[in-house]
């Protein structure tokens, strides 16, 4: 280990926050990932299918030893703003390490009843994943999907 390849690693290191794997993620801009909704990235042309009952999983690479993470989802919305991402598919999780986090069996189902009504095959989505507790404030990554029966 030279002193060439520490600095090299260097910038890396530094914009590290983390990245969503799956469903993929919108992109991602280090530079504006504190950016509330979704990191500074406008929606995707594309979304992914993502199962309504029940099976859906969400992963992520960390780039912080230490994160209280957690996942919403705002629906039917093309280009959701803050205030949209109302239903909570994971409570706050404390990670704890580096890699790949994932969490199965995230059900989109088991939303209020009025939100319930709004949920059908074809319904269109997305997908918040936020990390905060790590001295760079909030830091924001989204999937667009599309809900599905059969994913």
């Amino acid at each position: 280990f030279t002193t060439t390849t520490a600095a090299l690693l260097l910038p890396a290191l530094a914009s590290a926050h983390f990245s969503l794997s799956h469903p993929p993620s919108r992109g991602a801009n280090s530079k504006t990932q504190a950016t509330k909704p979704c990191g500074g990235v406008g929606p995707s042309a594309n979304r992914t299918p993502f199962p309504l009952d029940g099976s859906g999983q969400i992963t992520f690479e960390a780039g912080h030893d230490e994160a209280e993470t957690y996942v919403k989802i705002a629906i039917g919305i093309e280009d959701p703003k803050e205030e949209d991402f109302k239903i909570v598919l994971k409570d706050t999780f404390n990670q704890i390490g580096l890699g790949e986090f994932c969490w199965e069996s995230l059900d989109v189902e088991g939303v209020s009843q009025a939100e319930l009504k709004k949920v059908k095959n074809g319904t269109i989505a997305t997908i918040q994943v936020v990390q905060g507790g790590h001295g760079d404030g909030g830091l924001y990554n989204c999937a667009d999907v599309i809900l599905v029966d059969n994913a």
